[in-house]
């Protein structure tokens, strides 16, 4: 079991100035496969960073499966 209690916190952090907490936000939201991560992770897929639009659309497709 998931804890979903996280997601909005998670989603929030979507918006660190450290790219590398981005990413691994990005990859954390991905994994707990809630839909209410939607719309954090379609505005990181404009992320400045590659990395973190690259992981947030991984984790949009673990999201919508």
């Amino acid at each position: 079991v998931r804890d979903q209690s996280a997601v909005e916190a998670l989603v929030i952090a979507l918006k660190d100035s450290d790219a590398e907490v981005r990413e691994q936000v990005a990859f954390a939201l991905g994994q707990l496969r809630d839909p209410r991560a939607i719309d954090g992770l379609t505005a990181a897929l404009k992320d400045p960073t590659a990395k973190v639009r690259q992981q947030a659309a991984f984790a949009l497709g673990q999201v919508t499966r």
